[in-house]
Protein backbone atom coordinates (compact mmCIF):
# COMPACT_ATOMS: atom_id res chain seq x y z
CA UNK A 1 0.00 0.00 0.00
CA UNK A 2 1.61 3.56 -1.13
CA UNK A 3 1.28 6.63 0.63
CA UNK A 4 -1.08 9.39 -0.20
CA UNK A 5 -0.07 11.85 -2.63
CA UNK A 6 -0.50 15.43 -3.95
CA UNK A 7 0.88 15.37 -7.62
CA UNK A 8 1.64 18.99 -6.83
CA UNK A 9 3.20 21.57 -9.16
CA UNK A 10 6.57 19.52 -9.88
CA UNK A 11 4.75 16.42 -10.52
CA UNK A 12 1.71 17.69 -11.97
CA UNK A 13 1.28 20.05 -15.19
CA UNK A 14 2.97 22.73 -13.79
CA UNK A 15 6.21 20.60 -14.51
CA UNK A 16 5.17 21.57 -17.54
CA UNK A 17 5.59 25.15 -17.37
CA UNK A 18 9.03 27.37 -17.67
CA UNK A 19 9.61 29.96 -15.85
CA UNK A 20 12.95 32.02 -17.34
CA UNK A 21 15.82 32.65 -15.19
CA UNK A 22 16.67 36.38 -15.14
CA UNK A 23 20.31 37.40 -16.22
CA UNK A 24 22.17 40.41 -17.30
CA UNK A 25 21.62 39.49 -20.81
CA UNK A 26 18.77 38.37 -22.66
CA UNK A 27 19.12 34.77 -22.93
CA UNK A 28 16.74 32.39 -24.96
CA UNK A 29 16.92 29.29 -23.06
CA UNK A 30 14.35 28.63 -19.78
CA UNK A 31 14.44 27.00 -16.32
CA UNK A 32 12.59 24.09 -15.06
CA UNK A 33 11.57 24.45 -11.48
CA UNK A 34 9.12 22.43 -9.00
CA UNK A 35 8.02 20.68 -5.71
CA UNK A 36 7.02 17.04 -5.12
CA UNK A 37 4.63 17.21 -1.79
CA UNK A 38 2.14 15.03 -0.46
CA UNK A 39 -1.09 15.73 0.20
CA UNK A 40 -0.64 17.83 3.57
CA UNK A 41 2.19 19.11 1.43
CA UNK A 42 5.27 17.80 3.05
CA UNK A 43 8.38 17.69 1.22
CA UNK A 44 9.34 14.37 -1.09
CA UNK A 45 12.77 13.95 -1.56
CA UNK A 46 14.84 11.76 -3.75
CA UNK A 47 12.02 11.71 -6.66
CA UNK A 48 13.91 11.06 -10.51
CA UNK A 49 12.67 14.22 -12.67
CA UNK A 50 13.46 14.18 -16.21
CA UNK A 51 12.86 16.11 -18.76
CA UNK A 52 13.53 15.06 -22.57
CA UNK A 53 13.65 17.26 -25.87
CA UNK A 54 11.85 15.35 -28.43
CA UNK A 55 13.70 16.77 -31.34
CA UNK A 56 17.21 16.44 -30.34
CA UNK A 57 16.59 13.55 -27.23
CA UNK A 58 18.77 15.79 -24.79
CA UNK A 59 17.52 14.33 -21.62
CA UNK A 60 18.55 16.20 -17.91
CA UNK A 61 17.69 14.20 -14.56
CA UNK A 62 17.67 15.70 -11.33
CA UNK A 63 16.48 14.54 -8.19
CA UNK A 64 14.16 16.32 -5.94
CA UNK A 65 15.83 17.72 -3.05
CA UNK A 66 15.62 17.35 1.01
CA UNK A 67 12.88 20.27 0.63
CA UNK A 68 11.14 18.80 -2.61
CA UNK A 69 12.42 21.07 -5.08
CA UNK A 70 14.10 20.49 -8.24
CA UNK A 71 15.58 22.59 -11.03
CA UNK A 72 16.64 22.04 -14.68
CA UNK A 73 18.15 24.72 -15.94
CA UNK A 74 19.63 26.16 -19.35
CA UNK A 75 16.98 24.44 -21.57
CA UNK A 76 16.96 25.23 -25.47
CA UNK A 77 13.72 26.23 -26.97
CA UNK A 78 11.72 22.73 -28.27
CA UNK A 79 9.03 20.58 -27.51
CA UNK A 80 9.65 18.72 -24.29
CA UNK A 81 8.57 15.89 -22.32
CA UNK A 82 8.32 15.65 -18.74
CA UNK A 83 9.13 11.72 -16.88
CA UNK A 84 8.56 11.48 -13.10
CA UNK A 85 9.81 8.42 -11.19
CA UNK A 86 6.48 7.20 -9.26
CA UNK A 87 8.12 4.93 -6.74
CA UNK A 88 9.23 7.36 -4.19
CA UNK A 89 4.82 8.24 -4.18
CA UNK A 90 4.16 4.86 -3.07
CA UNK A 91 3.41 3.15 -7.02
CA UNK A 92 5.18 0.84 -8.86
CA UNK A 93 3.49 0.27 -11.83
CA UNK A 94 3.58 3.08 -14.19
CA UNK A 95 0.73 1.63 -16.37
CA UNK A 96 -1.77 1.16 -13.68
CA UNK A 97 -1.03 4.36 -12.32
CA UNK A 98 -1.92 6.11 -15.68
CA UNK A 99 -4.83 3.87 -16.40
CA UNK A 100 -6.02 5.34 -13.05
CA UNK A 101 -5.06 8.48 -13.49
CA UNK A 102 -8.21 9.63 -15.90
CA UNK A 103 -10.71 8.81 -13.24
CA UNK A 104 -9.14 9.74 -10.69
CA UNK A 105 -7.69 13.42 -11.57
CA UNK A 106 -8.99 13.66 -15.13
CA UNK A 107 -5.51 14.25 -16.39
CA UNK A 108 -3.37 11.85 -18.72
CA UNK A 109 0.00 10.68 -18.40
CA UNK A 110 2.09 7.99 -20.15
CA UNK A 111 4.04 4.99 -18.44
CA UNK A 112 7.52 5.35 -20.00
CA UNK A 113 8.18 1.34 -19.93
CA UNK A 114 5.52 1.22 -23.09
CA UNK A 115 8.58 3.01 -25.16
CA UNK A 116 11.14 0.20 -23.92
CA UNK A 117 12.29 -2.81 -25.61
CA UNK A 118 12.94 -4.30 -21.53
CA UNK A 119 10.01 -2.60 -20.14
CA UNK A 120 10.78 -3.41 -16.84
CA UNK A 121 13.66 -0.77 -16.71
CA UNK A 122 10.95 2.10 -16.99
CA UNK A 123 8.19 0.37 -15.02
CA UNK A 124 7.60 3.15 -12.30
CA UNK A 125 8.30 6.03 -14.52
CA UNK A 126 5.59 8.08 -16.53
CA UNK A 127 5.84 10.96 -19.19
CA UNK A 128 3.81 13.84 -19.44
CA UNK A 129 3.29 16.21 -22.19
CA UNK A 130 2.55 20.11 -22.62
CA UNK A 131 0.92 21.08 -25.69
CA UNK A 132 -1.95 21.95 -24.84
CA UNK A 133 -3.32 25.48 -24.63
CA UNK A 134 -2.45 27.61 -21.46
CA UNK A 135 -5.92 27.36 -19.86
CA UNK A 136 -6.32 23.69 -20.03
CA UNK A 137 -2.81 23.17 -18.82
CA UNK A 138 -4.15 25.66 -15.99
CA UNK A 139 -7.41 23.11 -15.24
CA UNK A 140 -4.69 19.95 -15.51
CA UNK A 141 -3.33 21.55 -12.73
CA UNK A 142 -6.06 22.37 -10.43
CA UNK A 143 -7.40 18.94 -11.07
CA UNK A 144 -3.65 17.41 -9.95
CA UNK A 145 -3.37 20.04 -6.98
CA UNK A 146 -6.46 18.56 -5.83
CA UNK A 147 -5.92 14.93 -6.12
CA UNK A 148 -4.84 12.80 -3.30
CA UNK A 149 -3.78 9.47 -4.65
CA UNK A 150 -2.09 6.11 -3.06
CA UNK A 151 -1.61 2.88 -4.18
CA UNK A 152 -4.21 0.56 -4.08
Amino acid sequence: MGKPVRLSLSLGIALLVFAVSPALAQDFRATLTGRVSDPSNAAIPGVSVQIKNAGTNEATTVISDAQGNYRIPLLKPGTYFVTADIKPLGFQDGVEFCRNLPDRAGVVAIPTAIFYDHPEAARGHVRFAFCKSPETMAEAERRLRALSIGAK
